[in-house]
């Protein structure tokens, strides 16, 4: 979209995409440390949605760039891809030792199983299906 940073790569589908950004919850996945940014990616302002959100490759795109492997097949699946603000995107790529596949792969695994034990459970601990988030009258408490 015209005046989004975010920038569309040939090689990704749409179902990768839309599975990136649901398991992401439009939140930065980046958690390292005791640092853990969830930075909106998706901004409304006045009514205006604004994407500010990076869909970042964990294994590099091209020679050159940080964590780069030359034999790697599956560079824009759903797989290698972890959605960043731009602040993270910028420090995990100037730092591809600190921030290496393992580590970003192990980030984007911790966000999106948190976010799937936080939204999917009732009271008790009882398994909700996510479809049954469409139905009415369906009260669900956030685990903390």
């Amino acid at each position: 979209p015209a005046g989004s940073r975010i920038k569309y790569r040939m090689g990704m589908t749409t179902k990768d995409r839309k599975h990136l950004w649901a398991k992401a919850r439009n939140r930065c996945s980046y958690n390292f440390g005791s640092q853990n940014c969830q930075a909106r990616l998706v901004v409304t302002k006045e009514g205006r949605n604004t994407t500010i959100g990076d869909e970042c490759h964990i294994v590099g795109e091209k020679p050159g760039a940080a964590r780069y492997i030359a034999d790697f097949q599956s560079r824009d699946s759903y797989e290698n891809r972890i959605l960043m603000c731009g602040t993270h995107h910028t420090i995990i790529d100037g730092d591809a030792t600190t921030y290496a596949v393992d580590t970003l792969k192990d980030m984007k695994d911790r966000l999106s199983r948190d976010n799937y034990r936080r939204y999917f459970y009732l009271r008790g601990g009882d398994f909700i299906a996510p479809y049954a988030m469409e139905l009415k009258n369906v009260h669900l408490f956030i685990k903390q």
